[in-house]
């Protein structure tokens, strides 16, 4: 199966169900954190700042408007 897309994901977040959040973390985690590293180059700090990054935005997701992709 293809993975969805950033809108299906949104939607399933909005939804308030773990889905959601549990997709997107697995879609965009790696992504997260190469982004992090590049900022700031240690992986201990990268992972806390990735799954803070996940927790924002599940604790905003009623109040997150994507208007071009999640990345």
């Amino acid at each position: 199966r293809e993975p969805l897309t950033d809108q299906e994901l949104l939607d399933l977040l909005n939804k308030g169900g773990d889905a959601g959040i549990e997709l997107i973390f697995r879609q965009y985690y790696a992504y997260i954190c190469k982004a992090v590293y590049k900022i700031i180059p240690d992986s201990n700090l990268v992972e806390d700042i990735a799954q803070e990054v996940f927790y924002e935005l599940w604790r905003k997701r009623g109040k997150i408007r994507v208007t071009s992709s999640l990345k």
